[in-house]
């Protein structure tokens, strides 16, 4: 759902679950906000914009497929 951010989790080399602690979800929740089954909250897109210290501006990281 979000390409994007899939791909910068990859480059920084951290697992979903690392992601999701780092948000204060666990990593099956991470998993459905990730597929676009439930939304993030602001706080949560902040946070993981932060943990990943990602360049790319919540616009872009949280671009849906097909707006890249």
């Amino acid at each position: 759902m979000y390409p994007n951010l899939r791909a910068e989790i990859a480059r920084k080399n951290v697992t979903d679950a690392e992601v999701a602690s780092a948000i204060g979800v666990s990593v099956s929740q991470f998993s459905l906000k990730k597929n676009g089954k439930y939304p993030f909250t602001l706080i949560e897109a902040f946070a993981i914009k932060n943990f990943l210290q990602s360049k790319l501006s919540l616009d872009v990281l949280f671009a849906p497929e097909g707006d890249e």
